[in-house]
């Protein structure tokens, strides 16, 4: 299979798309830095189009406003949320390469984690001796008495004594818990 140059941008371009969907979700804001090699101010190149619509999609926004190559062109970028005040991003030529250096500084401070309530139950606390006895008396084991009873009442049946032997052993409680953000 010959790989040629639109094939690889479109692989990098697939990358890009697949990473965004997984990171894009998170609590804590994306940044999207780096040598794309493809000039994204050129308007009429679908290449450059590509990288901006999917930057669009995402609700990012290219920070850099300037040639960050020596010939020319902007093939760095530094891409913040829409919503994120955007950082200063500075331009330097420090004669080391043929792209210039970019800097920028961020807030790292991360959000407080939402507070969310939950009903949960103390699992660790049933006895599987006695979850099997109760069963075992439940109407659940009981299939003489289930002659007659359609899909649906079968299904509330198993529901209703599920959830009354549960309560019994095991009540469920509403605990308030501090969600935490995805380690980066």
């Amino acid at each position: 299979m010959l790989v040629t140059p639109k094939l690889l941008q479109l692989r990098y371009h697939l990358l890009l798309s697949e990473t965004l969907d997984r990171v894009i979700g998170y609590n804590d804001p994306v940044y999207v830095v780096g040598d794309l090699n493809v000039r994204l101010d050129c308007d009429d190149d679908a290449s450059a189009q590509r990288p901006s619509e999917l930057f669009d999609a995402y609700g990012l926004v290219v920070r850099v406003h300037e040639p960050t190559h020596v010939r020319g062109g902007l093939l760095d970028v530094v891409a913040t949320p829409l919503d994120l005040a955007p950082p200063l991003v500075n331009v330097y030529d420090d004669d080391l390469s043929d792209h210039r250096l970019l800097e920028w500084s961020v807030l790292v401070c991360r959000p407080t984690p939402p507070i969310a309530s939950v009903v949960r139950r103390p699992w660790h606390q049933m006895s599987t001796d006695s979850l099997r006895d109760a069963l075992l008396q439940s109407w659940l084991c009981q299939p003489g008495s289930w002659t007659g009873c359609s899909v649906d009442a079968l299904a509330e049946l198993y529901d209703s004594e599920a959830t009354s032997i549960l309560d019994r052993f095991i009540p469920a409680r509403t605990v308030t818990i501090r969600r935490r953000s995805p380690d980066p």
